[in-house]
Order: C-alpha cells, then structure tokens, then sequence
C-alpha cells in the first residue's frame, strides 16, 4: 500500500514539472503580431501557369501550394535563404518558400 501513495503522488508531480517548462517559454517566444510581415506580387509567371511553394528552401522539397501567376499581395515574414543558386522568400499565406526570382516586393 505504501507504494502505491508513492506512485499516485509522482505522477501529478511528474506532470507538474513537465508543464512548467513550457508555460515560460510560451511567454518569451514572440507573438505572431510582432512579426515582420512583407508583401509580395507574382511576377514572370506566364498566365495560366504557376508558381510552386515548397516545404522548404530548395528544389529537393516538396510541393506543399501553388500561387497563380496573377496573385498579389501574398504575406511572408521577410525571411530569405539562399538555396540552389536561389534566394528563397518565406510566405505565411501559403506557408511555404518560394523561388525570389518570382516574386516582387511590393508594399
């Protein structure tokens, strides 16, 4: 019996203590509202075509959305890389990355 009191009061300390760690990080990750936000127009895009947004910076990744050669406006958090002989640009709406030669910064 002296065993089992030990375990039921572990486990809720346990629980405790994992919990903990993560509320105080939640209060010093920035919150999505002060994040950076750039726009971006599609450009040299031939109508009807495409433009890919990948998982990732690079061609290796997949395709996750596809944005019309007319789309404008697209918000990303003004994050590059550069990839591939490419510079990668970081979009929000679709999340993904998307190939910088195709995309204009516009305010």
């Amino acid at each position: 019996m002296k065993l089992w009191k030990t375990a039921a009061l572990a486990v809720p300390l346990a629980a405790a203590s994992l919990l903990a760690p993560a509320q105080a990080d939640a209060s010093t990750i920035a919150s999505p509202a002060s994040a950076p936000v750039c726009y971006y127009d599609v450009v040299h895009i031939l109508p009807g075509h495409t433009l890919n947004v990948r998982s990732g910076p690079g061609l290796r990744y997949r395709v996750v959305a596809r944005l019309r050669y007319d789309a404008k406006r697209v918000p990303g958090d003004c994050r590059t890389h550069r990839a591939d002989n490419r510079t990668w640009v970081h979009l929000t709406r679709p999340m993904g990355w998307a190939d910088g030669h195709y995309l204009k910064r516009v305010r």
